[in-house]
């Protein structure tokens, strides 16, 4: 008898642990996000760029189809610091072009730099321009479930991100 109240005591305790754990990530996972990561002078924009408003009233910058083409290209180069500009870039691009190269980035780019900051735009297109087919968030489970362990931090960045990106669904 004693055996079994030990049980479920042990049982509600993790329970309690879990649910107290989860409050305290999904206030973590509301906080905005850094300034640097959202402003569009992270990326270059060319003049032909239009300015489309989002509901928390900043603009985002939807860039030209060039401006794309040529960030697509970079991302590809040897030049560590031209393809970090251009993935951080590509979260101002039309969501059709930059997912498949995020995705990409994010699943076999390089670890410690590529794979932070493509899953950094991936989280801010969606949050810019929305997730309705749910195939960011896909993208994002997809890296938390083929983790092969280079960077350990990219997976609670990658929980996170998911988690603001399906709260921003929600709405």
């Amino acid at each position: 008898m004693n055996r079994n109240v030990l049980i479920v005591l042990l049982i509600a305790a993790g329970v309690f642990a879990g649910v107290w754990y989860a409050a305290g990530r999904e206030d973590a996972g509301s906080a905005p996000a850094p300034a640097a990561a959202s402003t569009p002078a992270a990326a270059p924009a060319s003049n032909a760029a239009a300015a489309v408003p989002v509901t928390n009233a900043t603009p985002v910058v939807i860039a030209s189809s060039a401006d794309v083409t040529r960030w697509i290209a970079e991302v590809d180069t040897a030049n560590a610091d031209t393809r970090a500009a251009a993935i951080r870039a590509l979260a101002n691009a039309p969501r059709a072009e930059a997912l498949p190269v995020l995705h990409n980035v994010l699943i076999n780019g390089e670890p410690q730099v590529d794979r932070p900051l493509a899953l950094n735009s991936l989280r801010e297109l969606a949050l810019n321009q929305g997730d309705k087919d749910g195939r960011i968030r896909a993208s994002i489970r997809e890296a938390i479930y083929h983790n092969d362990d280079q960077n350990p931090t990219l997976m609670a960045d990658a929980q996170d991100a998911l988690d603001v990106v399906e709260e921003s669904e929600l709405r």
